[in-house]
């Protein structure tokens, strides 16, 4: 029997995501599930709206630029039982 697990994978954007690699945080992230047994199925790509994009530019208008909110990846992964 397999169990299947869901890790959304939050980015960030604006001057605090300059300091913050994507690439690092999805790899510590699959590193941490990989000692947990897990390993990598899929990964649900981010998909932004016309909505999303607004609240982010109202985001980065309010914060200055510092913060801003990205579309998260959704990894799919499993382990067996």
């Amino acid at each position: 029997m397999k169990k299947n697990i869901a890790v959304n994978i939050n980015l960030k954007g604006g001057f605090l995501g300059l300091f913050s690699s994507p690439k690092n945080i999805i790899k510590n992230t699959l590193e941490n599930c990989n000692n947990q047994g897990y390993h990598f199925v899929y990964a649900l790509p981010p998909n932004p709206n016309p909505l999303f994009f607004i609240v982010q530019v109202l985001c980065l208008a309010f914060t200055l630029g510092i913060y801003c909110p990205v579309p998260s990846y959704i990894m799919i992964l499993e382990k067996d039982e």
